[in-house]
């Protein structure tokens, strides 16, 4: 009788186990761990179901910059969609969709492609630095074309955080107090900028 109890024991063990990895999402996480749109409960209804399936299913990331978002590449088509409805949904005192952060203030995408001539092959990209501790980054180019030397820079000062952005001709320069939430796109915007062009980070 003991050994059936104790078979009964292993049998019930070994399926709770089993069914532990099935309930994790894809990110390794279970579901009552997934805290991310938390704080969107108690917002406009619906705006908790589509921040799931954004940011916790498929873990996506965008950057919106006003009037359009670009998520990562390995996001589904329906994200964009799904974001759009967000924006129609929301209502004032609606919290943002937390996985997707405001363009950097500074440059815009095809800006920072720019530099350094991505966009027609033309010029270099000089140099990609940054601190040690990340509180600043920085990227210099060089256009053949026209425009000389240009810059992406974010970076800590005394007086708080900033983005720069310089062209020489025609000369443009962008000089920006920034939040911590814009530095951080400012700052991935550079690094990542960085990886493209296959320019090491010194």
């Amino acid at each position: 009788m003991k050994w059936m109890r104790l078979l009964g024991y292993l049998c019930v063990s070994s399926a709770l186990l089993a069914l532990a990895p099935a309930a994790q999402a894809r990110d390794g996480l279970t579901p009552a761990e997934e805290t991310m749109c938390d704080p969107l409960a108690d917002a406009t209804p619906g705006l908790y179901g589509i921040c799931v399936a954004i940011c916790e299913a498929q873990r996506c990331v965008g950057i919106y910059d006003g009037d359009q978002v670009t998520f990562d590449p390995g996001c589904k088509p329906s994200a964009e969609s799904l974001f759009d409805n967000y924006q129609k949904k929301a209502t004032l005192g609606d919290p943002p969709l937390p996985c997707v952060k405001p363009a950097c203030p500074c440059w815009s995408e095809s800006e920072i492609d720019a530099i350094g001539g991505l966009e027609n092959g033309s010029g270099t990209l000089d140099s990609c630095r940054a601190s040690s501790t990340n509180d600043s980054v920085f990227m210099n180019g060089f256009a053949t074309e026209g425009s000389g030397q240009e810059l992406a820079y974010a970076l800590e000062t005394g007086a708080g955080l900033r983005c720069i952005r310089m062209e020489m001709s025609p000369f443009t320069w962008e000089d920006k107090t920034i939040d911590a939430e814009a530095f951080r796109t400012c700052r991935d915007s550079v690094l990542a900028q960085c990886q493209t062009r296959g320019v090491p980070v010194r």
